[in-house]
């Protein structure tokens, strides 16, 4: 009788290996509204009366189980979502991960991880959780973009902010060249103005006399000197400026109104 020869494969099964892991948020995001936009993503929030308190987030590895690659599998999908809180409460998040791996269950204690982060949650409740883009991974150009923004609303230093700031724009600028028009020129014009000594183009003279001719000194100089209140006054205007073009842009990116 004929052998059959199928019954000479054997079948390679991948152990499985789930892993749960939970964000803290020491305090909370300040945010009254409905997590319903996660539904499907593996991702829940844990919601106090006082803001999210952390997520929960469901990791699926199939290699041999380690902690390590459990929190940076988890890390690499929901850090977009992270830093998308971070940059829409305007503050940075004070966050520890745990990871603990539930199927199958590793015999007598359970794994756990931790790491720590520095900061403290802001004074702007965040209108709605994300429904997009963070879904690209903490290692995106969104997610660059919105850490970038985050550290140039955070900094106490307008000339450090338009100088990050600066960044996105750039970027945008040349993927849509004249979208922000003439107030682009001038915070391309503030950002030399902020990253040398003094500016002896033509050119950029010439637009600095246009968009902010008080940042002149008493010799009609352009040099930027961090101890002139006047010049801290205009850098804190044209800070404002830069961020009313990049907010509205970096919300749309994530789904946030």
């Amino acid at each position: 009788m004929a052998t059959d020869a199928h019954s000479h494969l054997e079948a390679v099964v991948a152990t499985i290996y789930r892993w749960q892991v939970s964000y803290e948020f020491a305090p909370c995001v300040p945010f009254a509204g409905s997590g319903a936009s996660l539904a499907g993503s593996g991702v829940t929030l844990d919601q106090t009366p006082a803001g999210i308190a952390g997520l929960t987030h469901q990791v699926t590895l199939t290699e041999e189980p380690s902690k390590d690659a459990a929190l940076t599998t988890s890390w690499r999908a929901v850090g977009g979502l992270i830093v998308a809180l971070r940059f829409l409460q305007a503050k940075p998040i004070s966050w520890r991960a745990h990871a603990t791996r539930i199927e199958p269950p590793e015999p007598g204690m359970l794994p756990a991880l931790r790491m720590k982060g520095t900061g403290q949650t802001g004074p702007r409740p965040i209108p709605a959780i994300p429904t997009q883009g963070w879904h690209a991974g903490a290692d995106s150009r969104i997610a660059t973009w919105l850490t970038i923004a985050a550290e140039a609303q955070e900094s106490p230093s307008a000339a450090t902010s338009l100088r990050l700031y600066g960044l996105i724009l750039e970027e945008m600028e040349d993927a849509t060249p004249g979208v922000f028009g003439h107030t682009y020129e001038c915070l391309q014009a503030i950002r030399h103005f902020l990253s040398h000594p003094a500016i002896t183009k033509p050119t950029t003279v010439a637009r600095l006399h246009s968009c902010a001719p008080s940042l002149a000194d008493s010799t009609g100089t352009f040099a930027f000197n961090p101890n002139d209140a006047a010049q801290r006054s205009v850098l804190e205007s044209f800070r404002d400026q830069a961020r009313a073009l990049v907010d509205p842009r970096l919300r749309a990116l994530i789904g946030v109104p």
